[in-house]
């Protein structure tokens, strides 16, 4: 180890005691790209009947995992929460981060820019080439879109609480922030580093706010507070009105404000001509719409449900009136509105523009659709296919996995939920419209090959030789795809519960029923499949793989079990792991487990002895739900409700290399940076807190770990 400090010098040794005495001094926080999930079954813990699991070890310098997982890339983003657009370019919000759209031509509108920072994103303002973001749990976000090919987040403010962001406005140089008990007032002189100038505590809980006529109008719980915000720096509260008993958003026109409450449906009408004793006067109710969102333009006030867009006229400000219901798909979530043009944020569809010149009969302009939800997907070569929900099967090139690129698709005629990939063909379970064969020996043009269908809908499929075995209500359906173009159902067989997941090993196929357990299913003559040995437990189960003499059953909300298959006919429990949630899919690569965990994110267990399996590593897909997992070499692929991702899997280590993190690894970031030291190799092991670059603050965030208790690397390993 001598020589590592050799090489750095006296000069770099004085910097190093500056980033100690800085950290002390300072908390750094990592850059949301995933990592641990915070929320880890307990270690240590005596399981009735099962091997304790290994105890937990300290976790500042010391490695208590095996294997690093990080983000390498993604593609897919689904689940738009927030839009907002300018000219020619509209801003999507998936919970993945920051498309850019040109809406140029509206009948192909193509996104030209992407920003991988999961966020989620309650509030947006654009002014000039910056959003303002209020997101969730981070704080106020300001993204720069001066380039649209390049979106990058230039600056934040983390703020404090439980309460995260719901409400921004912007006003001069300053933005205003509401975060449930605290309300926050930025100056945002320097887009790069933004700074609280001021920090008040409604009555209520802040969730939104309008800046006019220097007052800041904040609907807070059962309040509207008027505050005189003239000078910033100190602010005044005016006077406040009772606004029913969760004013969630507000509006600001001239001498009234309008008030929406999400809880009994109405919209407040408050008279603001004097500040300091505002009074309601009129209330709109409807019978039908909770109301989450009020936006004003031109006259008229546009009111958002999750199903619809309400659209009254205020020419009367005492009297809004009706004049367009505009029912939505049931998944609005958000509104915004840029002069005569209005943005919808649909978490199903995408991005839609309107004209609103006249409010009463908008024009859809645009639609930027994103794909659909990620269920299951297969890896084969420098190709990944996803069964992609109502989108049907996408292929994308993972060549590169930090630049996965979708290169084609093939719409099926249903809900695509999983699949089965064997030679040029995908075997697609497309829930109510069969069994679905697609060529895809050109990845670039899938087509359909064959198709079957059933009375009933299929949940799971697994392929081996020239059979399909289809999991369905109740029963498994073997189907002969020798002739992909003629699929021909040959035999099938009851099972003892609702087959929702399948494996297939040798002469017996291995069904996860619903609330039965796991049935093993003799499949020696195709014709006559049947059913020979069943491991019971009455619950609710997830799904199943098999690997060697191994089956490993998600026991629903329980644990997943190890069942040893050596004699099918008397399968017998060896190991547990306790896991709270389902699990979706799993695959076994060489010792480790990998597990698609549903909202839980994704684990990998060590199950080298299956007698007692352990936490390897971890990876929080948030917000993504883990659906489906592939593992080629040191690459991992997850199909989740909302995005593809690619991870890098490399053992536990810093940029020493494997192994525990502790000062050397600074030291050596420290020399890589100031003296042309080695690099770390592979270089990302230097970026320890994610944020894509290895630099100066990769060194701090190692030091405020080790000496601070700080967060700890990224990579999932402690």
């Amino acid at each position: 180890m001598r020589e590592r400090y050799d090489v750095i010098g006296r000069g770099a040794w004085v910097v190093l005691f500056c980033l100690l005495a800085f950290a002390r001094a300072e908390a750094v926080s990592p850059l949301p790209q995933g990592g641990s999930f915070p929320d880890l079954p307990p270690v240590g813990e005596t399981w009735t009947g099962q091997p304790a699991l290994p105890a937990a070890l300290p976790a500042t310098g010391y490695q208590s995992r095996e294997l690093s997982l990080t983000y390498a890339g993604s593609a897919l983003w689904q689940g738009t929460i927030a839009a907002i657009g300018s000219g020619n370019y509209g801003y999507a919000f998936p919970y993945y981060g920051l498309q850019v759209v040109d809406l140029s031509t509206p009948g192909a509108p193509t996104v030209v820019g992407q920003l991988h920072y999961p966020a989620d994103i309650e509030d947006v303002e654009l002014a000039g080439d910056f959003l303002y973001a209020a997101a969730s749990g981070e704080g106020l976000l300001i993204y720069d879109v001066s380039d649209p090919q390049t979106p990058f987040v230039t600056g934040s403010v983390k703020t404090s609480g439980l309460s995260g962001p719901s409400g921004i406005a912007i006003a001069g140089r300053y933005a205003y922030l509401c975060a449930g008990k605290g309300f926050y007032i930025i100056d945002i002189t320097n887009p790069s580093a933004p700074v609280v100038v001021n920090q008040i505590e409604p009555d209520g809980s802040a969730q939104d706010v309008v800046v006019s006529e220097g007052y800041a109008y904040i609907a807070a719980g059962v309040w509207l507070e008027i505050w005189d915000v003239s000078d910033p720096l100190a602010p005044l509260e005016k006077g406040r009105a009772d606004c029913g008993g969760d004013a969630s958003d507000v509006a600001v026109s001239g001498a009234y404000a309008y008030v929406v409450d999400v809880n009994d449906s109405s919209l407040y009408v408050i008279d603001v001509s004097n500040p300091q004793f505002p009074s309601q006067v009129a209330v709109w109710h409807s019978e039908t719409l909770s109301f989450h969102q009020v936006e004003l333009a031109g006259g008229y006030l546009y009111l958002r449900t999750f199903s619809a867009i309400k659209v009254l006229d205020i020419s009367v400000p005492t009297e809004p009136t009706p004049v367009l219901h505009m029912p939505t798909s049931g998944f609005t979530y958000y509104l915004s509105l840029v002069g005569n043009r209005a943005y919808i944020a649909d978490w199903n569809v995408g991005l839609f523009r309107y004209d609103i010149s006249s409010p009463d009969a908008p024009v859809l302009e645009a639609t930027y659709e994103t794909p659909g939800m990620g269920y299951d997907m297969d890896v084969a070569g420098n190709y990944a296919y996803e069964a992609n929900g109502k989108k049907g099967l996408q292929v994308l090139d993972i060549s590169d996995p930090e630049h996965p690129l979708p290169v084609s698709s093939f719409d099926t005629p249903a809900d695509a939920r999983n699949l089965a990939f064997q030679g040029d063909f995908v075997y697609l379970s497309d829930n109510t419209a069969g069994l679905m064969i697609v060529d895809v020996a050109d990845p670039q043009a899938p087509h359909l090959e064959g198709s079957v269908s059933f009375s009933n809908v299929i949940a799971d499929v697994a392929v081996a030789g020239n059979y399909a075995y289809v999991g369905m209500d109740s029963m498994l359906q073997v189907v002969d795809v020798s002739n992909p173009q003629v699929p021909s159902p040959v035999g099938s067989v009851h099972t003892t519960g609702s087959v929702c997941w399948v494996a297939v090993q040798g002469a017996y196929v291995y069904a996860s029923c619903y609330y039965s357990g796991m049935d093993i299913i003799d499949i020696s003559n195709p014709a006559s499949p049947t059913v020979v040995a069943t491991y019971a437990v009455p619950n609710y189960y997830g799904a199943i793989t098999v690997s060697g003499n191994y089956a490993y059953l998600g026991r629903g909300l329980e644990s997943l079990d190890i069942i040893d298959i050596t004699d099918p006919l008397a399968p017998t429990l060896v190991g547990a792991y306790p896991m709270h949630w389902l699990t979706r899919r799993m695959q076994v690569a060489g010792d480790y487990l990998y597990v698609a965990a549903s909202v839980h994110g994704f684990w990998v267990l060590n199950v080298s002895n299956p007698q007692s399996p352990y936490l390897a590593g971890s990876y929080d897909a948030y917000p993504a739900w883990s659906w489906g997992v592939a593992v080629a070499g040191d690459n991992v692929y997850i199909a989740a409700d909302n995005a593809f991702v690619a991870l890098w899997q490399e053992p536990c280590g810093g940029p020493t290399g494997p192994g525990p993190i502790d000062l050397s690894d600074a030291v050596y970031l420290i020399a890589y940076i100031f003296r042309g030291g080695p690099s770390p190799e592979p270089l990302r092991a230097g970026d320890t807190n994610c944020d894509g670059e290895v630099n100066l603050s990769d060194a701090i965030y190692v030091i405020n770990f080790i000496f601070r208790q700080g967060p700890a690397p990224c990579g999932g390993c402690f």
